[in-house]
C-alpha cells in the first residue's frame, strides 16, 4: 500500500512538473513571438509615422497658404487650379500612406495584445490612421462646401464667373478603422 501511495505521489509530481515545463515553454514561445512581432511592427510603424508627419506638414503648409491666398469667396475662381493641385498632392501622399499601411492594418486591427508595447503601437496606429484620413475628408468636404457657396453666388448673379467643379476623390467617408464609434480627426458633422 505504501508503494502504491509513493508511486501515485511520484506520478503526480512528474505530471505537475511536465505541465509546468510545458507551460514555461509555451510562455517563452509566446514572449519570443511577441518580441519578434513588436520588432517588426515597430519598424513598420516608424515608417508609417514618418509618412503621417510628412502629410501633416504638407497639409499645414497648404492650409496656411490657402487661408492667406483666399480672403474672399470671390477669389476662389482665381485660386481654383492651385487649390485643386494642392489637394491632389495631399491625396497622393494619403494614397501612399494607405498603401504602405496595409500590413499594419492586417496585423493590428481587430487583434488583442497583452504586451503594452504592442497595445501602444496599435493605439497610435489607429489614432494616426484615422486622423490623416479624416482630416483629408474634412478638408475636401469644406472645400466642396465653398465651391457650392461660390456656385450659388454665380447662379444668383452676385458675382460673375463660371461655376466650378467640386473636388472628386475616393476619400468621401469618414474612417473608423477599429469600429469603436470614434472618428479621430473628424471635425465636420454631417
Amino acid at each position: 500500500m505504501k508503494k502504491v501511495i509513493i508511486a501515485i505521489v511520484v506520478i503526480l509530481i512528474l505530471a505537475v512538473g511536465a505541465i509546468g515545463y510545458k507551460y514555461t515553454l509555451d510562455l517563452n514561445a509566446k514572449e519570443k513571438s511577441d518580441i519578434e512581432l513588436k520588432e517588426e511592427l515597430t519598424e513598420k510603424y516608424d515608417s508609417f509615422e514618418k509618412q503621417v508627419k510628412s502629410f501633416s506638414k504638407e497639409r499645414d503648409s497648404f492650409l496656411k497658404k490657402q487661408t492667406n491666398d483666399l480672403e474672399y469667396l470671390e477669389d476662389l475662381s482665381n485660386k481654383y487650379e492651385s487649390l485643386v493641385k494642392g489637394y491632389q498632392n495631399l491625396e497622393s501622399i494619403l494614397n501612399k500612406i494607405n498603401d504602405s499601411s496595409k500590413d499594419l492594418k492586417d496585423k493590428l486591427i481587430g487583434k488583442e495584445f497583452e504586451s503594452k508595447d504592442l497595445i501602444n503601437i496599435q493605439s497610435n496606429f489607429i489614432t494616426n490612421y484615422e486622423r490623416v484620413n479624416n482630416y483629408f475628408v474634412n478638408d475636401i468636404k469644406s472645400f466642396n462646401n465653398e465651391i457650392d457657396r461660390y456656385n450659388e453666388m454665380v447662379t444668383n448673379n452676385i458675382i460673375s464667373g463660371k461655376k466650378l467643379d467640386k473636388y472628386k476623390t475616393n476619400y468621401t467617408e469618414f474612417v473608423d478603422i477599429n469600429k469603436d464609434g470614434n472618428f479621430d480627426g473628424k471635425e465636420i458633422e454631417e
